[in-house]
Order: structure tokens, then C-alpha cells, then sequence
């Protein structure tokens, strides 16, 4: 298992997500891991992710995840996927991601295999369908 970002990194960093409050006091945070990775389209990869943290977790479509993809001197580098499916039972979030560049997130995206551990906010995002 590789985390997206080590602990020990993670603990240095200025986070200004440390405490979730203000518009995301309704979030909460999540210890997330790769149950399956794969490529659905040249410009769409799929991920599914678990958690214990998803007992429970509800969303409104359109809401996204907010995952700690890396690390720029002592800041954290976060991106945003919209989720696309939540299998409560099985506590699976599914999450495509549109490829198009090559950014400290998609370069995530790309080297995540199963196993792998991320830390994710959610769900966030004011615009629902």
C-alpha cells in the first residue's frame, strides 16, 4: 500500500483544512483506499474507493470529494471529483475523472492501483441536480 502522502509529510504541511469549519463543517474526513483503478475512455479514468468513514456518508448529486493529491513545499495540493456513485452497503464511492492534462491530480489518478490510501474531504459543493 502507498499513501498519496505520507504521514509524516502530511503532519508538516500549513493546512488550512486542518479543522473542518465554515462551509465545510458538514463535510468530514476520509481515510480512503483503492479497491479498483481503470481507464474508461482516453480522457475518463474510473476510481472506487473505500472507507469506514462511509458508514453512513450521504450525498446530493452533483456534490463532489476533495482528495489530498500532493504536496508543494509545506501546502497541500487538493483536487475536486464530482462523485459518481455511492454503494452504501458495500461502503464504495465511485468517482470518474476527466483526464486532460497533466496536473499533480491527474498524475495521481494515473498511478493509483489498489491498495493505495488517500485522504479525501466530502461531500462539498453547493450546486446538487
Amino acid at each position: 500500500m502507498t499513501d498519496a502522502l505520507p504521514e509524516a509529510v502530511r503532519a508538516t504541511l500549513n493546512d488550512p483544512f486542518a479543522q473542518l469549519s465554515g462551509n465545510l463543517a458538514d463535510t468530514r474526513r476520509l481515510r480512503l483506499e483503492v479497491t479498483g483503478t481503470g481507464q474508461l475512455t482516453p480522457h475518463m479514468h474510473r476510481l472506487e474507493l473505500t472507507a469506514a468513514e462511509l458508514d453512513g456518508f450521504t450525498y446530493a448529486p452533483g456534490q463532489d470529494l476533495m482528495l489530498l493529491v500532493a504536496a508543494e513545499g509545506n501546502r497541500p495540493v487538493r483536487r475536486r471529483y464530482t462523485i459518481r456513485h455511492l454503494d452504501s452497503g458495500r461502503r464504495l464511492l465511485t468517482l470518474d475523472v476527466v483526464l486532460h492534462g497533466d496536473g499533480p491530480g491527474e498524475r495521481w489518478v494515473r498511478s493509483a492501483r489498489p491498495g493505495d490510501r488517500i485522504e479525501g474531504i466530502g461531500p462539498r459543493g453547493k450546486i446538487t441536480t
